[in-house]
């Protein structure tokens, strides 16, 4: 005879994940999901990164704010890569692949690595003409490719929204681009 117990416990992760979902309440605070040793929390972001070269955005200290479930989660450094020149539409809409960087640390180097508290992206990004003096309209998706310490990704989860607005200056105006963004969407740890 086969024991009922591990339909119990499928049940009730069943049950535990519909509950969370109805509620709209974080996954993390499923005692099913801890058990198996995966925690969730909600993700709120708005912040500035600065151009600090052709492919290179950096925030600058206490540019970023993170919330996790609603707590602020300490200094944050946003570094963004592009990874190719963006390919522009007939439009004037230019689509990007780019990365990001978010450490916990306010001397972040723009590196995920072992031994901190970190996440790197993978991105598609598209950026819409809103004037033609250089702000476009940004709205990217993020997909959490790595991280470490309480950002270890043992699972897949839904991709992160990003929206915003990027100013790039003139051409010959000696000014670096500026991004200003919020990001939405759950950062898992293992």
């Amino acid at each position: 005879m086969v024991s009922p117990r591990p339909f119990a416990i499928l049940a009730s992760i069943a049950l535990a994940l519909a509950a969370c979902q109805e509620s709209g309440s974080p996954l993390s605070h499923s005692p099913a999901l801890l058990a198996i040793g995966q925690s969730c929390q909600a993700a709120e972001a708005e912040g500035q990164t600065l151009g600090v070269n052709e492919f290179t955005f950096q925030s600058t200290p206490g540019s970023v704010l993170l919330l996790l479930d609603g707590s602020a989660a300490g200094p944050v450094t946003v570094t963004t890569y592009i990874l190719a020149p963006p390919k522009a539409t007939d439009d004037g809409v230019l689509i990007a692949n780019t990365s990001h960087v978010v450490e916990l640390s306010l001397a972040g180097d723009g590196a995920c690595a072992a031994g901190e508290d970190c996440f790197a992206t993978d991105d598609h990004a598209v950026l819409e003409p809103i004037n033609p003096f250089g702000l476009f309209r940004l709205n990217s998706t993020m997909r959490i490719a790595a991280g470490f310490g309480r950002f270890a990704t043992p699972r897949e989860v839904p991709p992160l929204q990003v929206h915003g607005t990027i100013q790039f200056p003139p051409p010959g105006v000696p000014v670096p681009p500026v991004a200003t963004w919020e990001l939405k969407g759950r950062v898992c740890g293992g």
